[in-house]
């Protein structure tokens, strides 16, 4: 540790394996859940990682798959003339879970305590959190995405690897026959050799399976939360149907008795007329 700095070390138990927690880490789209804040990464030796919304800056230094994990690290309350922390996080399989330290050197003098309290609420409170079920991941992610904090596939920030260009292989030339133009030269091609040569298909790494994994996960609650709609929307239907037959069927009862009503006045009053007319009849012969 250099003179003048501070260091700090932090450890607890995560519900989750190793592999788990390290993939984690390197799937921008899981660390920014966990967290609750934006954060990029890149996954190889010398890869630039941000987190807390751009407040964090490290890059990777040495990258030991499910094990351990070594960054140049700062912060913005660290002094411009400061130099980086080194971070190193250690992966121990334990019983329940994974034992995860955190050891934190060449720390701002008065930085220390901040800093340790960053690394609990941000990431190992957070983890813990995050991998204590399925659903609370899920959660996580939903929540993230609402927020906005989700990054978008294939378009991350950070440094990238300079990659060299493809040698270009010409085809073999007879020794005595000059050089003709390529044009010429790929029409007296066999036709297989026209023919362009399939890409091959870069292998995905455990990050980029788990992102799949993530997307495929936000996809079927998508599809369920449709089909949940569109459930509820079909039994609002058949209710406001069954509502509408019952009053049809009441309004049907009711004009019947109202008809039934009116036929026995009707019928009352015809029968009163005739005894009238019969009591007028007996008169008439008594008399």
């Amino acid at each position: 540790m250099t003179e003048g700095t501070e260091e700090l070390k932090v450890s607890s138990l995560i519900p989750a394996s190793p592999n788990a927690i390290y993939h984690a880490w390197m799937d921008e789209r899981r660390h920014s859940a966990f967290t609750g804040r934006r954060a990029t990464v890149d996954q190889w030796v010398g890869g630039r990682v941000t987190a807390d919304d751009g407040r964090i800056d490290a890059t990777h230094i040495l990258l030991d798959t499910g094990r351990r994990i070594v960054l140049t690290w700062r912060t913005a309350d660290f002094p411009i003339e400061a130099h980086d922390s080194k971070v190193e996080i250690v992966l121990a399989p334990v019983a329940g879970g994974t034992q995860v330290t955190v050891h934190q050197t060449d720390i701002p003098a008065g930085l220390g305590g901040k800093l340790k309290k960053l690394w609990r609420s941000l990431y190992l409170d957070a983890m813990k959190r995050f991998f204590s079920s399925t659903e609370a991941a899920r959660k996580a992610l939903r929540e993230a995405s609402k927020k906005g904090l989700l990054p978008t596939p294939g378009r991350r920030g950070g440094r990238r690897p300079i990659v060299p260009p493809r040698p270009v292989v010409k085809p073999e030339v007879e020794a005595n026959e000059p050089e003709r133009p390529r044009r010429e030269r790929k029409k007296d091609l066999p036709a297989v050799e026209a023919k362009r040569r399939p890409t091959l298909r870069r292998k995905k790494g455990p990050a980029e399976k788990a992102a799949a994994i993530a997307r495929a996960l936000e996809r079927s609650e998508r599809e369920a939360a449709k089909k949940k709609a569109a459930e509820k929307a079909r039994r609002e239907a058949e209710r406001k149907e069954a509502v509408a037959r019952r009053r049809r069927e009441a309004a049907k009862k009711k004009a019947a008795e109202k008809k039934a009503r009116e036929k026995a006045k009707r019928e009352a009053a015809k029968k009163k007329a005739a005894e009238k007319k019969a009591r007028e009849k007996a008169k008439r012969e008594a008399a």
